[in-house]
């Protein structure tokens, strides 16, 4: 690995190696793709390490870098900073939805600045997940900031990874589900921005691990709930969003 010049600075992908930034740049894709399709906020910082390094694993195997590979399973300081590569991108990964519901939660929620009130009664009983009592997360907003996330152009990155999309029925593998994980993150995001609504002077916040990884928790609780009492319900929900960003 190619150190940073200065002790303190983050490893840059641009000074390694060529087959080691080759890597690395696939392991980002997989990275994000396992935080879509498995998990948006793995708990913890050695969880994210953890998360990045099988990536990397992942990658050196299917780019047949044998020697990479090796050296990731045998040196675990060379694994742990070849690691941060991937994970210095998780924050802007997930930062970018947030990006998209700060614009677009006012319009959404008919919400003002400095309304706390408003955001007190959208936050009860999750109220923001739905258009009414009985059809979660049916608002446009999940579905238009999933299309507009990952499904905006045909390079977008929702379309290299929608073969991995799941089916809940057995009987119908072909109608594919949003994930649970990607819609859990919109969700948590939507709740960050209406957050932001609460003070006097608007400031977007941060979308960190620390302060949405529960409210993650509670969506992710909330679908497998839906899954274990009806499961074509949720099936109708999550196929119902896939092809609105089809």
């Amino acid at each position: 690995l190619v150190q940073p010049d200065k002790a303190g600075h983050k490893l840059a992908l641009l000074d390694q190696h060529p087959r080691v930034r080759k890597t690395a740049k696939l392991a980002m894709k997989t990275t994000q793709s396992n935080l879509l399709l498995h998990n948006a906020f793995p708990d913890g910082p050695d969880k994210y390490t953890d998360f990045a390094r099988d990536a990397l694993l992942e990658s050196a195997d299917s780019l047949g870098f044998k020697d990479i590979k090796t050296r990731l399973k045998r040196d675990a300081d060379y694994a742990h900073d070849l690691a941060s590569l991937p994970v210095q991108r998780i924050s802007t990964f997930r930062g970018k939805v947030k990006g998209l519901t700060d614009q677009s939660v006012s319009k959404a929620y008919n919400l003002d600045i400095g309304d706390p009130a408003h955001v007190k009664w959208l936050k009860t009983g999750l109220r923001y997940i739905y258009p009414n009592d009985y059809s979660p997360y049916g608002l446009d907003i999940f579905a238009q900031t999933i299309r507009q996330a990952w499904f905006k152009g045909p390079r977008s990155f929702g379309w290299t990874i929608i073969d991995k999309f799941p089916s809940s029925l057995p009987d119908k593998p072909s109608e594919k589900e949003i994930p649970a994980p990607m819609l859990a993150l919109v969700a948590t995001a939507v709740y960050a921005s209406i957050l932001d609504h609460e003070p006097e002077v608007y400031e977007a916040s941060d979308f960190t691990a620390n302060d949405f990884a529960d409210a993650y928790t509670e969506h992710i609780r909330v679908l497998a709930a839906i899954k274990q009492n009806d499961l074509r319900a949720y099936h109708a929900l999550m196929h119902g969003l896939y092809r609105q960003v089809w």
